[in-house]
């Protein structure tokens, strides 16, 4: 996607981003590009369930950042490039799956919050690590309870849109939900965290 140039080779991170803000020459930012396109692509695919997502997700990240390193001086590139591209693949994925989740500590009082709501449809979410850690769990879910998730709470499906869709009974529909939610919930509570769901 990038080319890499011989005579810039030798240049540094830094050299290629300042001769790129001087000059202008998108040939300064090929090469840098070219460097650490593996780590962008790397990063999106761990976001995004599809080539083309990523490759999309990759485009965008590289049209921000040829922006913003006009705008502000960076040091450490790949450091920048990393945390960049991860916040914008966790916005990207918490926009289009409209998730939002709240977390709070884990107390003998709550701990059975979560299955006490069982028609919870979102989660309250303050910080990208909390959405991430979410995401990882809705990751883990076996193919047909992710399916099943992703179609009730991402999509917003009913019941019978799902049964239709998937060819399901409700019985199967309703259990492979239940399952998700409590395996969901296990994933994040094996991690230190409990979510706090409520009717909305």
């Amino acid at each position: 996607m990038f080319l890499s140039f011989e005579k810039f080779r030798n240049f540094t991170d830094g050299e290629l981003i300042e001769s790129y803000r001087h000059s202008r020459d998108e040939r300064y930012l090929s090469e840098l590009f070219s460097r650490y396109a593996y780590l962008v692509y790397f990063l999106c695919n761990k976001y995004f369930d599809t080539k083309v997502d990523s490759d999309d997700a990759a485009i965008e990240i590289f049209t921000k950042i040829s922006n913003k390193l006009l705008e502000i001086d960076v040091k450490n590139f790949k450091s920048w490039l990393y945390h960049v591209t991860k916040n914008f693949c966790l916005d990207k994925v918490n926009k289009n799956n409209n998730i939002q989740c709240e977390f709070v500590p884990i107390s003998d009082d709550d701990e059975n919050l979560f299955m006490q709501f069982p028609q919870f449809d979102r989660l309250m979410g303050t910080n990208a690590d909390q959405v991430e850690l979410l995401q990882e769990a809705v990751r883990k879910l076996d193919p047909e309870q992710k399916e099943c998730v992703k179609l009730f709470y991402f999509k917003k499906k009913s019941y019978n849109e799902i049964m239709e869709i998937k060819q399901w009974d409700m019985d199967k529909v309703r259990s492979r939900l239940q399952n998700a939610r409590r395996n969901i919930i296990m994933y994040l509570e094996k991690r230190g965290v409990h979510v706090k769901t409520t009717k909305v």
